[in-house]
């Protein structure tokens, strides 16, 4: 359980401080307790560590602005229904490239 991918920390400096909290809770609660339960509680505590790092990590992460949505001119708008031609008259007439003028 300590060594799966997905609930263990990928940086080598988290996977140490995770390590530490397993082994450190399951040996008090193995110390006060005793029983076969404090692999699981260690697991557990080191598990809640990790879910409030990854928590407080994606708090402080800079967000990115969002793209800028194009203005209402710049794109034309088509109806899905009802597909347009793309006849020669058509293209030059919205491109602009007409070579009679």
């Amino acid at each position: 359980m300590l060594t799966d991918p997905p609930t263990s920390p990928a940086r080598y400096r988290d996977q140490v401080v995770f390590a530490a909290i397993a082994a450190l809770v399951g040996f008090a609660v193995y110390a006060t307790l005793g029983g076969v339960y404090y692999l699981l509680a260690g697991l557990l505590i080191a598990n809640g560590w990790e879910t409030w790092r990854r928590m407080t990590a994606r708090a402080r992460a800079p967000r990115r602005a969002p793209d800028r949505a194009p203005r209402t001119g710049e794109l034309p708008v088509y109806d899905r229904a009802r597909p347009i031609a793309a006849t020669p008259a058509r293209i030059q007439r919205e491109t602009g490239n007409n070579p009679r003028v």
